[in-house]
């Protein structure tokens, strides 16, 4: 399909297809479309891979035609639990980058369709990502146990989320924070119940035990 469009295929191996990041800008258009036709009363649900792989687009959002040049989190050539050294991490966070700017190009044209029709007037926005950019020299998995650093927790879930709502003051919060504890924590909404624990470790075939965020994204942040 890529070539019929022109577009060279990509040179390496993939080991599940996955095209994510190709929709965004389609998936942008329909939501800003629809958007403008909304109201009080609805609620959109969207999953927008903007930043997913592969990193296709450049800061601008022009596609990158050659798709041998295309990138993904990860290099091929590593075995698991290693993801990428020190060369291959380079070029991935730079086009990751690249494409992070094009991502809120985007999100700011969505949120200006918001802003530009009086019917969504007061609208609350919430802006949550899936995980981390999964750009790491480990994967943050119990095979890697002593491997994995902060900065590969980090990359594998430290996650974004943004609320916009009346009321609600601008500002960014940096604190470390378990995602069951983040309305709680932010906006004094009452803490759901059970233990406020988001990473199990142990080794493959052994018993797991629970780690506190502040273990390891308390670490995180400061590095």
């Amino acid at each position: 399909a890529l070539r019929r469009l022109g577009i060279d295929g990509p040179a390496w191996s993939w080991r599940v297809a996955r095209l994510d990041s190709l929709a965004a800008p389609a998936i942008a258009e329909a939501t800003i479309a629809d958007l403008r036709g909304g109201g009080p009363g609805r609620a959109w649900i969207v999953d927008f891979p903007a930043t997913a792989p592969p990193y296709a687009f450049d800061a601008g959002c022009a596609l990158i035609r050659e798709a041998a040049r295309w990138l993904g989190p990860y290099d091929r050539a590593q075995t698991h639990p290693r993801r990428n050294d020190r060369e291959s991490l380079g070029p991935r966070n730079k086009r990751f980058a690249a494409q992070q700017d094009c991502a809120h190009a985007r999100l700011g044209a969505i949120l200006d369709a918001i802003d530009e029709t009086p019917a969504l007037a007061g609208a609350t926005v919430l802006i949550h990502g899936l995980h981390g950019s999964h750009i790491v020299e480990h994967a943050p998995t119990v095979a890697a146990e002593g491997q994995a650093g902060a900065a590969d927790y980090a990359g594998g879930f430290a996650t974004f989320l943004a609320v916009r709502a009346p009321g609600l003051a601008p500002g960014v919060d940096e604190r470390p924070t378990p995602l069951q504890a983040t309305f709680p924590t932010f906006f004094g909404a009452p803490a759901a119940g059970g233990a406020q624990v988001l990473y199990l470790r142990g080794r493959p075939g052994g018993p797991l035990a629970p780690r506190s965020a502040e273990t390891v994204l308390g670490t995180s942040t400061r590095e």
